[in-house]
């Protein structure tokens, strides 16, 4: 009830519900929007020292937030994490912000720059890709050969050239990307969700397919429900609750665990590759430098040296300190 919002308290095994009304407990319904909202914003400075308050950037909703952003002489680019899907903006001043249309299937993890040129690295088409621009508007997407991985989660630019670290061979991305949409449907209209952030709006009647939005298009509420508007016209076609949406990923994920391969891809540790132009990329033996159980998270280009940062040896679990990973950095000298 956005008049009266309440918050909802479960019991250790998920039973035992308690409804607690903000009236009752003497809040003010106002605070739902602080309590329940998570949206991206962007703060500006014109000196490094006084800041602009934080703005959200217009239509992007709750559960968001800027992942990375990079600066050339064109304008900016952000990645924006949010509910569904990833995406990109650009904007020439820091403050007006506009979607950057990539390819079907194109998640971004991070973005750097250098003179007027952006690049970005993520997965396209079920495999690792780098994105190039010259204005932070129109991308080409590159997935050579030696780019195949489960995803590129960094890149870096400098003197030197470009690095970027990848994961993974490409089985998992592709075994992920092989995942069926979740569907939602009412008397008029069927919604079909795609692993890859995309959602497919069809006529239920005639079943043909009405339109395509992307994660960042789709209208969200705080608690989880989503509204489709017709791109063109601006009028709201269907809403499907949090749980409609929740039950309908709990059943592709079910049927993907009864169907999945006992060993779907092979474990492999990151890979970092480098290249001049941004086009052109040559994998590093980083096995024979380091071994598997290294895990870097960061990297820095100078004119002759690439810098890491990182943890190795060890692992996540088990509460041990001689378990814990240590931290560690790795200077090398740039190809």
């Amino acid at each position: 009830n956005p008049d009266d919002p309440a918050l909802i308290v479960w019991g250790d095994e998920g039973d035992d519900q308690q409804t607690f009304p903000f009236s009752e407990i003497g809040l003010d319904p106002a605070l739902a929007e602080v309590i329940w909202s998570n949206r991206a914003l962007v703060w500006t400075s014109d000196d490094g020292i006084e800041w602009t308050e934080g703005k959200p950037i217009e239509g992007i909703g709750a559960d968001s937030g800027i992942g990375h952003i990079a600066a050339s002489s064109t304008g900016f680019v952000t990645t924006v994490w949010e509910r569904f899907g990833q995406g990109m903006y650009f904007s020439k001043d820091g403050e007006t912000w506009e979607r950057v249309e990539l390819p079907r299937g194109s998640q971004i993890n991070d973005v750097t720059a250098t003179g007027d040129s952006f690049l970005a690295v993520g997965t396209s088409g079920g495999s690792g890709a780098v994105f190039t621009s010259n204005d932070g508007v129109s991308w080409d997407v590159t997935t050579a050969e030696v780019l195949q991985a489960d995803y590129i989660e960094r890149i870096a630019a400098g003197p030197a050239g470009y690095a970027l670290i990848a994961h993974g061979t490409g089985s998992s991305s592709r075994l992920v990307n092989e995942l069926p949409p979740a569907i939602v449907q009412n008397d008029t209209i069927q919604l079909e969700m795609n692993q890859d952030g995309t959602f497919i709006v069809y006529d239920v009647a005639s079943g043909d397919e009405l339109f395509t939005l992307y994660g960042d298009e789709i209208v969200s509420s705080n608690r989880g429900d989503i509204t489709i508007v017709d791109p063109e016209t601006g009028e709201t076609v269907a809403t499907f609750t949090a749980d409609e949406v929740t039950l309908a990923w709990e059943e592709v994920y079910m049927s993907f665990e009864d169907t999945m391969p006992v060993e779907p891809f092979e474990e492999t540790g990151p890979r970092i590759l480098i290249s001049t132009d941004g086009t052109e990329w040559i994998e590093l033996d980083t096995a024979g430098a380091f071994g598997q159980n290294f895990y870097p998270y960061n990297l820095a280009l100078g004119p002759d040296v690439i810098v890491m940062t990182g943890y190795q040896e060890g692992g996540f679990g088990g509460g041990r300190f001689e378990q814990s990973p240590k931290p560690s950095v790795w200077v090398g000298i740039a190809p």
